[in-house]
């Protein structure tokens, strides 16, 4: 019976939280101007409609505090697989760096790596009765800089400039040759 009263009280909560997580507030800056700010809160218990808006606020919460996001874990419903039951998200320098050596020591090189083994973590799940995403568990912890120059360096947004990729797209095989 108490599961019902809270499987009822979750669309009140959906109201109460806005359903992007975005809080903005004025805020002024050293002019006296009024410079509108939006900030990114997440908190454990916060809801969201779809896997979508759980993306977008996880990307812009990283941004927001200088670093990236990758998806870790996804879990599907045991019976219908298009159903994403839960997923979870972590600071891309989280982890360590596995070597694979092999035992002749001159094929060995030295390289280093960005893994901190940074213990940031966002766990969502979307309950079997509910239709709504709950945040379950977040750790806010990094053990590393958080810099927003570092985000332009994360792998996953490393890519070609669009004026590159528009001269590779015409090329053919005479004028890569030529």
């Amino acid at each position: 019976m108490d599961n019902e009263i809270d499987e009822i009280s979750w669309p009140e909560e959906i109201n109460n939280t806005s359903e992007n997580q975005l809080s903005s507030y004025n805020e002024s800056d050293t002019d006296g101007e009024i410079v509108n700010v939006n900030e990114v809160v997440l908190t454990i218990g916060d809801l969201f409609n779809d896997w979508e808006s759980v993306q977008v606020i996880i990307d812009s919460y990283a941004k927001q505090n200088g670093f990236v996001v990758a998806k870790s874990r996804k879990d599907v419903d045991p019976i219908d697989k298009s159903i994403i039951r839960r997923c979870e998200y972590i600071c891309w320098k989280s982890g360590t760096h596995q070597s694979k050596k092999v035992e002749d020591i001159s094929l060995h090189r030295e390289c280093s790596s960005y893994k901190t083994n940074c213990l940031w973590q966002a766990s969502f799940y979307l309950g079997k009765k509910s239709n709504l995403i709950r945040l379950t568990k977040f750790v806010q912890e990094h053990n590393h800089q958080c810099d927003p120059k570092t985000i332009e360096l994360a792998p996953k947004n490393l890519r070609l400039p669009q004026l590159i990729i528009d001269k590779i797209e015409h090329c053919n095989s005479k004028v890569l040759r030529g």
